[in-house]
């Protein structure tokens, strides 16, 4: 995930991940960044899997809601992940 400040001045947001299903293996991941103007950020997140996660298919949403933002819809990025159930022996 990129983050990136248009702004004027620096700004502290909470970016949020999280799956529609639900995931029970991760929950809901957050973490605070702070950004001068013009300035980006790449964040890495590793989506969690085990016996718990029963395959489908996901919605995996990234959310960086910033108050008083003056193009909110571009705070929000979605993508779509499928878990296969594995062979077991």
């Amino acid at each position: 995930m990129t983050l990136q400040n248009r702004g004027t001045s620096s700004a502290t947001v909470t970016l949020k991940l999280s799956t529609s299903p639900r995931n029970p293996a991760m929950g809901i991941v957050s973490t605070r960044v702070t950004l001068g103007p013009g300035q980006t950020r790449t964040l890495s997140f590793t989506w969690r899997t085990n016996t718990r996660t029963p395959p489908g298919t996901y919605t995996v949403t990234a959310s960086a809601p910033l108050s008083g933002d003056a193009n909110p819809a571009d705070n929000t990025r979605s993508l779509t992940v499928t878990v296969v159930a594995s062979a077991r022996r």
